[in-house]
């Protein structure tokens, strides 16, 4: 599968996991991790990964909270469940870009509002993207959630997308 490179987090004894992303395929591995300063702050934080499409928010997000035993929440999934669809192309095909990304912020502000600790949220690719968006992610932050930017080549990127992708922009693309 395109995530098969996104290997398992292990247990470490600060803020709970370290994970190791290799920036290609076969190139040197890089730790992404919550910094010292956030473990200190609040070693039982919530988690928001955000980052591009095929970053690994959702692959990681689940191994992260399996390995910590946490709960997981793929924004884009919530989103969906909360229009009664599949997925995330069936919304855009239901109710257009605007429609899904207006649930999505609804959702995300539900959930930001009851986050307990030890959670870790995956959000969509493009929650960032507009500045309601912004602000949630700026208010979960001052809340005490750690908030860490998943990063990749494009490289990397492409060849995640490639392979079996439901995402509306790269169908045909």
């Amino acid at each position: 599968p395109a995530s098969s490179n996104l290997p398992t987090p292990r247990r470490t004894p600060r803020w709970g996991v370290v994970v190791w992303c290799p920036n290609t395929p076969g190139a040197d591995e890089q730790v992404m991790t919550a910094t010292p300063d956030d473990a200190a702050r609040s070693p039982l934080a919530a988690l928001c990964l955000i980052g591009l499409r095929g970053s690994g928010k959702s692959v990681l997000g689940a191994r992260l909270a399996a390995a910590t035993g946490g709960t997981f929440v793929d924004l884009d999934e919530a989103a969906c469940r909360r229009m009664g669809v599949e997925s995330v192309t069936a919304a855009f095909e239901r109710h257009g870009e605007e429609g899904f990304r207006r649930a999505e912020l609804e959702t995300f502000r539900d959930l930001g509002e009851r986050l307990e600790p030890g959670t870790v949220l995956a959000l969509g690719g493009g929650t960032p993207c507009s500045e309601p968006g912004r602000e949630l992610v700026e208010r979960l932050k001052r809340s005490g959630a750690v908030i860490a930017w998943l990063d990749a080549p494009d490289a990397a990127l492409a060849s995640r997308l490639a392979v079996g992708t439901d995402r509306p922009r790269l169908r045909g693309a």
